[in-house]
Order: C-alpha cells, then structure tokens, then sequence
C-alpha cells in the first residue's frame, strides 16, 4: 500500500518526529507531509495561469507548456534547445502536434493511451490528470509562496524535472520562485551501483534500524559528506557514523557534567567560522571540524555547550536532548560483561569478546564501540 511504501521511505518527519508506521494520512499531514493529490486544484490554477500568460499551447493530447517562450529555460545544463530528446519520460510518449520535443506536459487528457487512465479529474481542457512537473510547482509554491530559499533533488533532476518546475514558475508568476538549486550526487552500495527503488537496489531505512542504527547515525553519515559527492551508504559506513556520533556525545557529556547551572553564552568567534562554513556550498563536514575544535578549547563548559546547541538548529542531531536525557539504569551484569569484554579485546582474544557480545545482546542491550572506550544502550 502507500502507506507501507512511505514507511519504508521515512522515518522521521519534516518536524523531526519518528515515523509510525500506523499512522493516518491526517496525522501525517500535520507532521509536515504533503499529499499531490490534494493539491489538483492549485495544479489546475498554476496552468490556468501560465496559460493567461501566453506560456501554453493545447493539442488533442494534452496542454504542453512551450518551452521556446523563455530564453534561458536549459539555464542549469547550457544545453541548446536542438540538443533535447522527445519522450524523455517513456510513459509520455510522442505527441505529433507537438511544436517542440523539449515542451512537456501540463495537463495530460484521457485520450488514446490513457483513456482508461485511473487517476483522473475534471479541468477546464478536459477530464484528465497533471503532467509530472506541475505538481512539485504547485505544492512548493501553495505552501511556502512564489519565493523561497532552497530546492533540492538529485543531480538526474537537472537536465529535465527541475528545469520544468523553474519554467513554471516564470510562466505562472512572472519570476523564478527558488534562490537557491541544491542538486546532490547519487547514493551507492557496497558495488559502488546507484541505490535506487525503481532498479531494485534501494536499502529500506526500517533494515538499517533493525541493524541496530539510530535514525541519528544516518542523519550524521548524510550530513558528513558534502552533497555533491557521492555517498556510500553501507553497514561500514553507517558503523562509522555512529561511531562518530556517539563519540561526539561523549565529549559534550562530560563538558555537560561539568558545566555550572549557569546559562551559557554563544561564542561569536565560532559561530561565524561554523556559519562561514555553511556559506561555503554547505561545508558541513567543515562545521564539524570547527564543533570538534570547540570541545577541545579552554573555553566555560557553559559556553561550548550554549554554541553547539545554536549549531545542531542546523545540524538536528538533538544533541541537548541527548545529553539532558537521564542516565540507563544498566543492570550490574552487563557493565561486567562490557568490561569483560573489553579485557577480552585488549589481550587479542576475539573470540571470547565476540562472546561477551552475544551475552550482552541476550540481556537486552548493545555494547557499541566509540573512540573513547563504549557506550551501552537498550535493544
């Protein structure tokens, strides 16, 4: 169903909340989640809009938006027009009144190939559906207005879908609604393929959590590396972003464990290398090394903590959260076990620390190495 496809898709919502599998389309809804198909009359007043604007042209097929009209429409690609390929979505296929093959698809009507078509509602050019960009056009400019900041997709966005939704823009309002395109490279596997539902390589995020991983230590892989770079996204890898992760909530721990009752002060000189970093194509890697650089200065424990809060607004790795939560009452046992375990591992005697392991994972916790010794949490 498509609930159970979202689930597999998201675990946290645009709030930061966990996803429930059980839950509504409505509760969905107010966690930030928007739904196309609630948005069909706002896609009909888009083309309603470019079409007054001159931007349109309707055949017995469909309502194409004629790509000729602006003059820099390949502004992300410096394609020539004479360059773009028909039907580049096979589903779209080929239109002989079309003027251009570059133009595409505003209103699809319920004719030839898709006169059965499932999907489908009234609209001033017939009974029919929207064309695939208008959608994204229509939500992102109802909810956040003809301007906003940033757009994001993956680099195979660039040559077609996200010069479309920016060609809509114009023709609808007159101007380009996004300041900012971010386009990031692929995700790949452990054979360095692209990681992608549609070739059936995708890794579903509910498997990387029943390994063990906090949905934190994918943010954190995520964030580490800069977006226009291609992302491994392995078990090894998610093992070292926790690692990394966890190692950083250990130094803020005992910075925490220190600190007076006190509210802290942001440290300015911090915060503008942490923001010039981000300035710097979203540097966040970079960020990270001025947050480590922070915890080893000799800074007011109160302060570094007050600035690393300020930071994580962007980063979101709840990191206050994390420290203010109480302490796990960890049974006695298994602090043996852990300790045990870590004699074990200090004599190179493997196989009775993998052992430690399994005794610690049958009571119920998990012992994860970090940097600066282990940290146990519950299973």
């Amino acid at each position: 169903t498509v609930l159970d496809d979202f689930s597999k898709l998201n675990i946290l919502s645009p709030k930061g909340n966990k996803i429930d599998p059980n839950m509504s389309l409505e509760r969905l809804e107010e966690e930030g989640w928007a739904r196309a198909t609630e948005y069909i009359d706002e896609m009909i007043e888009m083309v309603k809009k470019m079409e007054k604007n001159g931007y349109t042209y309707e055949t017995t097929q469909a309502v194409y938006f004629d790509v000729t009209k602006l003059d820099n429409y390949n502004v992300f690609t410096n394609q020539s027009l004479e360059e773009k390929l028909e039907g580049v979505r096979e589903e779209v296929g080929t239109d002989p009144e079309k003027k251009h093959p570059a133009d595409f698809v505003l209103w699809m009507k319920r004719v030839g190939k898709y006169e059965n078509h499932i999907m489908h509602w009234n609209s001033p050019w017939g009974d029919g559906f929207p064309g695939w960009h208008i959608e994204c056009s229509a939500m992102s400019t109802s909810v956040l207005g003809e301007y906003f900041d940033i757009h994001t997709g993956g680099i195979d966005h660039i040559s077609v879908h996200h010069p479309n939704e920016r060609a809509q823009n114009i023709g609808a309002f007159g101007h380009p609604s996004v300041k900012y395109w971010i386009h990031n490279d692929f995700l790949t596997g452990i054979e360095d393929t692209k990681i992608s539902k549609s070739e059936g390589t995708g890794v579903s995020l509910p498997d990387a959590l029943s390994l063990g991983f906090d949905p934190m230590d994918i943010r954190y892989l995520f964030a580490s590396v800069n977006y226009r770079v291609q992302l491994k996204y392995t078990k090894e890898s998610l093992e070292g972003a926790r690692n990394a992760r966890l190692s950083l909530i250990s130094k803020l721990r005992a910075i925490y464990n220190s600190a007076s009752a006190v509210k802290g002060e942001i440290l300015d000189e911090y915060k503008e290398r942490f923001v010039n970093e981000l300035k710097n194509n979203l540097n966040v890697s970079g960020a990270l090394a001025v947050i480590s650089e922070l915890l080893k200065s000799k800074e007011k424990p109160a302060n570094i903590l007050a600035t690393v809060y300020d930071f994580d607004r962007v980063l979101g790795l709840n990191l206050k959260q994390e420290l203010e939560q109480k302490d796990m009452d960890i049974p006695e046992v298994v602090l043996k076990l852990a300790n045990e375990r870590v004699e074990a591992r200090k004599a190179k005697n493997y196989g009775l620390a993998d052992r430690k392991r399994e005794e610690i994972e049958s009571k119920g916790y998990r012992m994860i190495d970090t940097k600066d010794g282990f940290t146990i949490e519950e299973i």
